[in-house]
């Protein structure tokens, strides 16, 4: 009964214009946001998986990732995700072989990691909810995406998030709602995403990093 604007494409946008014309009324929330509670922020927090795991990043990568993490700041490196993820934090712990990694995986419901990420220095994750909690209680991340909903849900644009960034490798195949044109096998990351090299999301990280 309504039709939504062709020109607003990221999701909360459209969902403030269908209210707006639903209720009649302008809405002057401009982004999500969780009123948590912060006493530090300290710790930095790689959430390496993204539902499927063709939509994240390799694994591997993260582990290397890691390493830079360790070698070039103090803070505690976590490993969060839920019971679906606790092997693939198994794995990344056995490949970085860090002293400085604590696997949280599967061990937080969602208000205690609510709360972890809005008390922690910054977050790295695949385009998943991790992305959206750090936006809405505005904890600095760097956001690692593919093209299959690009633009709809991330990146956010630049007047809602100031301190996150979007690391993508656009292709001409983007916008396929994850029906990748290229044959992929399970165990694979598509190639929108494997195209992403260590050091593309190094540079962003360090804009973030906790230094000392």
């Amino acid at each position: 009964m309504i039709t939504n604007s062709p020109l607003i494409h990221f999701e909360f946008a459209r969902n403030r214009y269908f209210f707006e014309q639903a209720l009649d009324q302008l809405i002057s929330i401009r982004k999500q946001f969780i009123g948590a509670n912060r006493t530090t922020k300290s710790g930095i927090i790689v959430f390496p998986g993204a539902g499927l795991k063709s939509r994240g990043w390799e694994a591997e990568k993260f582990a290397l990732l890691i390493k830079k993490l360790e070698q070039n700041t103090n803070e505690i490196i976590y490993l969060a995700g839920g019971k679906a993820e606790i092997p693939l934090c198994n794995y990344i712990m056995e490949q970085s072989q860090s002293a400085s990694v604590v696997n949280i995986s599967g061990k937080t419901n969602l208000n205690e990691l609510i709360e972890l990420v809005a008390n922690s220095a910054m977050i790295i994750c695949n385009d998943s909810s991790a992305v959206h909690i750090a936006a809405a209680v505005d904890t600095p991340f760097v956001c690692i995406v593919g093209g299959g909903h690009f633009d709809r849900f991330v990146p956010y644009p630049e007047d809602i998030v100031k301190n996150g960034s979007f690391i993508y490798e656009k292709m001409d195949c983007y916008y396929c709602n994850w029906n990748c044109v290229f044959k992929v096998q399970s165990d694979e990351s598509f190639p929108c995403i494997a195209g992403i090299d260590i050091e593309q999301v190094w540079q962003a990280t360090q804009k973030y990093l906790p230094v000392g």
